[in-house]
């Protein structure tokens, strides 16, 4: 971990797991191999998952070089939505999972919208059937 350590309070009814549910993913995920699940209720359990979920999420998403709002406006989901797959608070199905998967993969082709739609803005050169397909993704080809 970062030099830090977290503290689990173990006393009492079992084990406190907020404190890692705070956690940034990396050490998240080092806290995580070290529990003793045994010690851990259905709800904590359901907890840490939907966390590592969403922490797999957002490494897929940001190792793409994609942004939450690239992922709402591509999968039509809510802000809201999103966030709270992304943070652990809703779990994720296995559909999510795939759309950030496919759009982890389309980056590539993203990047190349992106830039071509920039040549079409700014007047670069670009072949006619690339600015056509910008333009239609564009909707401003009235045809």
């Amino acid at each position: 971990m970062d030099g830090s350590s977290v503290t689990i309070n173990t006393s009492g009814r079992g084990m406190d797991i907020e404190p890692l549910l705070q956690l940034n993913r990396a050490d998240f995920t080092q806290a995580v191999e070290h529990l003793d699940f045994n010690k851990l209720s259905k709800n904590q359990i359901d907890k840490l998952t939907r966390r590592s979920y969403g922490h797999k999420l957002v490494a897929i998403r940001e190792d793409a070089g994609i942004t939450q709002a690239d992922v709402i406006r591509i999968s039509g989901l809510s802000r809201r939505r999103v966030q709270r797959y992304e943070n652990g608070t809703y779990m994720v199905p296995s559909d999510i999972l795939h759309l950030y998967q496919a759009i982890a993969d389309s980056a590539a082709e993203w990047a190349d919208l992106k830039a071509t739609k920039d040549a079409v803005k700014f007047g670069l050169s670009i072949t006619q059937s690339m600015k056509q397909k910008v333009l239609r993704l564009l909707h401003l080809d009235k045809k």
